[in-house]
Order: C-alpha cells, then structure tokens, then sequence
C-alpha cells in the first residue's frame, strides 16, 4: 500500500545479499533511494536533530524512518514489548541502567579484567590478553573513530521508547535524547565520520548484524542526506 516493494524493503533493513537474489530473479534492477524523513513539527530543533541519528537503527527494525516495528506514539505495550525483544528491557529500573551504562561505555579497549589481586602467571596471561584486545582493536578502528555514534543513538532510540512504555516521563527522556544529541553534534560534523563510528559500534555489539548495518550506513551514504 504504501509502495515499497520487497526489493527496497530488504534494501533499507540492510539484506543487500538478498536485494540481489530478488533483482536477479526478477531480471531487472530497482532503483532505490531512501524514504524523506519529514520530524514532527511540534519537535524541537534539538529533538529535530536527535531523531536523524537515529535512522540507521530505524531502517534496521523495519520502519522506514518512522516509529520503530510500528510502535504508534501513544501505545504503551508495543513499546514495552518493543524494549523486551529488543534489549532484554522490562521495566524502568531496567531501562535506566541499560542508559547510564551506555552513557558510561568507554570503547577504547575493553580491558574488563580491571585490576584484580592476581598471582604473577595470571597476570602474564592477562597482559598477554590486554596486548590483543589492543591490536584487535586498532586493526578495527586504525583512526580512533570509538563507538560515540553506536552508544548515543541507542540513548536516544532507546529514550523513545522508554516515553512510550511509560518508564521516563516526556521530560526525562528530552533530556536524554538532547544530552546524546549534543555530544554527537559535538563528535562528529558529517555523515561520513557520524556513520563509519556508527559501523563500529555494530560490528562489536551486534555480532552477525554487522553487515546489515554496513548496508544501511551506505545507503545513507549514498543518498546524500544534509547533515543536522
């Protein structure tokens, strides 16, 4: 109905390996070009900003620049159940956590092993670890880009549905969404370097939904959108 057929369904989720097998057996090409992304009017200009950092995952659930899996603004159980599928999340205790510990994420080398009371053998094997996590970990971010666009858009998506589920008050939520929105802003001046962070993030927290993602930051690429 809304004229989006498969084809540019799969595109905008990110299944470009499954675009093509659906072009090839049609035996014709589909233009794409993502949808216009048109804010609420009533939004402020930082919310306004906010909601474009949020595309990428949007695309991903299947919502062409809309409500996340078809989350209407004022329905409390799909957003909550939303929150559940998604992140685990159930109830605003809960949510606040998942918040602050993204907030708190420092993504430069992940040495969760801290600084432990160990005897000299585990500590060779735990510098021997550290050594790796770094040279994992500069061989995937050669440039020090960090995973800021990754964390800060999942404080604004998830600020959304938390107002939703009824977890944060309108409020709190506007206050998380516009903090995550200023350090964006802050972060990054172009879709290229918001994007290629973006990227990171997902190849470390999304496992096999990496390449989705890669997909849909291209797209985006492609299509040229103004910077907020």
């Amino acid at each position: 109905k809304a004229g989006v057929t498969p084809i540019t369904k799969a595109r905008q989720m990110g299944f470009e390996e499954i675009a093509g097998m659906m072009e090839k057996k049609a035996g014709r090409t589909e233009p794409f070009s993502l949808p216009r992304m048109v804010p609420n009017a009533g939004l402020s200009q930082v919310q306004k900003k906010a909601s474009c950092f949020v595309i990428p995952i949007l695309l991903a659930q299947g919502d062409p620049l809309g409500r996340p899996s078809g989350v209407q603004a004022n329905d409390k159980g799909a957003a909550r159940k939303e929150l559940d599928r998604m992140f685990g999340i159930r109830n605003a205790r809960e949510l606040k956590d998942e918040m602050e510990a993204l907030k708190d994420f420092e993504p430069r080398h992940r040495e969760d092993a801290g600084d432990l009371q160990l005897d000299i053998l585990r500590q060779l094997a735990v510098e021997i670890y550290k050594n790796a996590v770094r040279k994992i970990h500069a061989s995937c971010d050669p440039e020090g880009v960090g995973e800021t666009a990754w964390t800060q858009s999942h404080i604004i998506f998830l600020a959304g549905l938390g107002i939703r589920a009824g977890f944060l008050t309108p409020e709190e939520g506007a206050v998380l969404s516009a903090n995550a929105s200023k350090e964006l802003t802050r972060s990054f001046s172009s879709w290229p370097r918001f994007l290629k962070s973006f990227v990171l993030g997902a190849r470390f927290h999304q496992g096999w939904e990496a390449g989705r993602y890669e997909h849909i930051c291209q797209r985006i690429l492609n299509a040229g959108l103004q910077w907020p």
